[in-house]
């Protein structure tokens, strides 16, 4: 018998892709040419001359600083977002693993699947389809004021895959919720073979249709782009990591039983994907998803985006100490360092100082200490304009969030996304 690998030798085992046989769909700025700005003129949020010799230090209180230089903001005074890491939230989890290890080891099949919280309207986990009446994902700090925007949320202990909806600055609803398995060690990944599937914010940065895959994987596989910028930072390992379905209904009966995938029933991987725009297009992985006011969400949300446009504003004024600043000392972009980046950005502020720079609602997702900002960036100085999709990747560093790298993509300029870096007055 001949199989799919012995035909294709580039064919991947479950969970471990060869990442340098796969195109990347993630283009990345060339640092030999201008770099691109980010920014959107929005009064609520704009930094002005300060009258008062006040700057914002990290913790948001004010310090003594030159009355002519721009008020800075440095971030928020905690990490923000989704967390599981209060004692309370840990002893909780470690007996939620172990009954639901200790279950899926010693249950059949079936049992295993009557031990589950029923599908309601194809959605489980809630009383109501929408009931998100507890609060809404913490991770999901903002999806962008223009809509729909979406995100999905796996949470492997409960075996369930969840898409969330923000539309037009609405409060975030619930769509749907899939069941979905993932790896038979529910730890979170660290290294290649380890069967884990990793936790932390990701995208889908490729697809391989039916006919490219074994039985196995069923009618479609979407790439995800592990290890991201934060695996590399703590030397994680592996490759291959995949949203994908199955040709055997059965094996969704199982909680954890993939390589480090994440496996949905054919019917559902199909629906899914319409909901997905790779490389924007959030996909958060966690053992359990912990929930948040919307009162709290709005102000971690503020925070967020006071501290963006401080960092905005020092790069489009050319004032490098402080854009510095927001950097960590472990910044990476390609080939360059923090220093070689500060000698970068300044090279390119003597050659063009007056620049122009629009960007769009951004979607921001937060994950245990770790920040991914996503928008729409217009950068126009002389001589050179572009208009791309850019990424910044921020980690908490004891006091504040640093960039740890950024990454950028061209896109065509359509009507509709210029559209989107004219936001309304006041709207944050």
């Amino acid at each position: 018998t001949v199989s799919a690998r012995d035909t294709n030798p580039f064919l991947p085992a479950e969970g471990e892709t060869q990442p340098e046989n796969l195109p990347s769909q993630i283009i990345n700025e060339d640092p030999s040419k201008t770099k691109q700005g980010e920014a959107w003129e929005d009064p609520s949020l704009r930094v002005d001359k300060v009258d008062q010799k006040e700057v914002h230090n990290a913790s948001g209180t004010a310090t003594d600083q030159d009355p002519l230089v721009p008020q800075v903001f440095t971030g928020p005074s905690r990490p923000i977002g989704h967390l599981l890491d209060s004692p309370e939230d840990r002893q909780r989890i470690a007996r939620l693993l172990e009954e639901k290890v200790r279950v899926a080891v010693s249950s059949t099949p079936s049992e295993v699947d009557s031990s589950l919280p029923p599908l309601i309207g194809g959605r489980y986990g809630f009383d109501q389809p929408s009931d998100l009446s507890n609060g809404v994902p913490a991770a999901l700090v903002q999806l962008g004021a223009a809509g729909p925007r979406y995100a999905l949320v796996v949470e492997k202990l409960h075996h369930r895959l969840s898409i969330f909806q923000s539309d037009q600055g609405l409060p975030i609803k619930l769509v749907k919720t899939f069941r979905a398995i993932t790896g038979k060690n529910p730890e979170d990944k660290t290294t290649r073979g380890d069967l884990r599937t990793p936790e932390g914010v990701y995208f889908v940065d490729g697809r391989l249709p039916d006919q490219a895959l074994p039985p196995k994987y069923g009618r479609l596989a979407l790439t995800l782009d592990y290890p991201n910028v934060f695996d590399r930072l703590e030397k994680k390992s592996g490759y291959g990591i995949w949203l994908h379905a199955t040709d055997d209904p059965k094996r969704l009966l199982k909680p954890f039983d993939t390589e480090g995938c994440i496996a949905v029933s054919n019917e559902d991987v199909l629906e899914i994907e319409r909901y997905i725009t790779p490389g924007v297009t959030p996909l958060i992985i966690t053992k359990e998803m912990t929930l948040e006011s919307e009162e709290r969400l709005a102000q971690d949300r503020q925070d967020a985006l006071r501290m963006l446009e401080s960092w905005r504003q020092a790069w489009k004024d050319s004032r490098l100490e402080q854009y510095i600043e927001f950097y960590s000392a472990d910044f990476r972009h390609k080939r360059m360092d923090k220093a070689s980046w500060k000698d970068f950005k300044n090279r390119l502020a003597r050659a063009r100082p007056d620049i122009d720079v629009k960007i769009s609602d951004p979607t921001i997702v937060a994950i245990d200490g770790q920040l991914v900002v996503n928008f729409l960036q217009e950068y126009v100085s002389d001589g050179h304009s572009d208009f791309g999709i850019k990424s910044l990747y921020l980690r908490w560093e004891g006091e504040r969030y640093r960039i740890v790298s950024e990454h950028w993509r061209p896109l065509q300029k359509t009507e509709t996304a210029l559209q989107q870096l004219q936001r309304p007055e006041g709207q944050l």
